[in-house]
């Protein structure tokens, strides 16, 4: 399951990537990417797969597999145009992924956030598959959840997604996240929630992606009170640097 994160954040003056992984005691279908599309785009992903075990993490797999640049589905397949011409919208991937993994045959179904960053201009395009809304902290301290999308990814039938865009500037962080942290209990048996995680998104700022994840952590370490979490537990954070990081 861990040889499918990334193995390093992107190389890129204009981003600062960081994320955190906590499996469960089971494996699990947590599975989160960021994958360069030619010089100036970004993809973004995460994903959950309902259920645990084997089933859930083979299904994973799967999308992790179609979601590679290579496999046909985040590109088109008209080679004579540029790369970042071939780029398909999220909300078509997004669809095209409904189609491929019906829920009748894979028996699963899973929740994604799937987004693309133009790395020349901080612009982005996003969707979401029932998953819980991406957060959003402006440089002003403002947090917006990222809610544009559609229903959960096994529906079959190529359903049809909404697509959000956005601007991104610099000193503005991304979190994307699974359930696991929402629904993080503590020895009370009280969940994490939105509420908790929002106030530790605002109080984590800082220049440092590492940093602020650390900070995020620890402030969920300290609610579970060593509880061992029942679900996976993914964190995945985004500092916007645009022309700044660039020097």
């Amino acid at each position: 399951q861990r040889a499918l994160l990334p193995a390093q954040a992107p190389d890129r003056s204009e981003l600062d990537a960081a994320w955190r992984f906590i499996p469960s005691e089971a494996v699990g279908g947590d599975i989160f990417d960021i994958l360069p599309l030619g010089r100036s785009h970004l993809a973004v992903y995460m994903l959950d797969v309902s259920g645990h075990g084997i089933p859930s993490a083979l299904v994973a797999v799967s999308v992790s597999q179609a979601m590679a640049p290579h496999g046909g589905l985040v590109l088109s397949g008209d080679v004579d145009l540029p790369l970042e011409r071939r780029i398909r919208p999220p909300s078509v991937v997004m669809s095209r992924l409904d189609a491929l993994f019906p829920m009748e045959r894979f028996d699963k179904y899973f929740t994604m956030f799937y987004m693309v960053l133009d790395l020349d201009t901080g612009e982005a395009a996003y969707s979401r598959a029932a998953h819980p809304p991406p957060i959003l902290c402006r440089v002003d301290g403002e947090c917006l959840r990222l809610e544009e999308g559609g229903s959960i990814i096994g529906l079959g039938g190529g359903q049809t997604f909404q697509e959000g865009r956005l601007r991104l500037h610099p000193g503005d962080r991304l979190f994307i996240f699974t359930d696991g942290i929402t629904e993080y209990e503590n020895p009370d048996n009280a969940h994490y929630g939105m509420d908790r995680l929002g106030a530790a998104l605002e109080s984590s700022a800082g220049p440092d992606m590492e940093e602020s994840l650390d900070k995020i952590m620890d402030a969920i370490r300290l609610f579970g009170q060593g509880q061992r979490p029942k679900d996976d537990i993914s964190l995945l954070g985004l500092a916007w640097r645009g022309q700044h990081g660039r020097g």
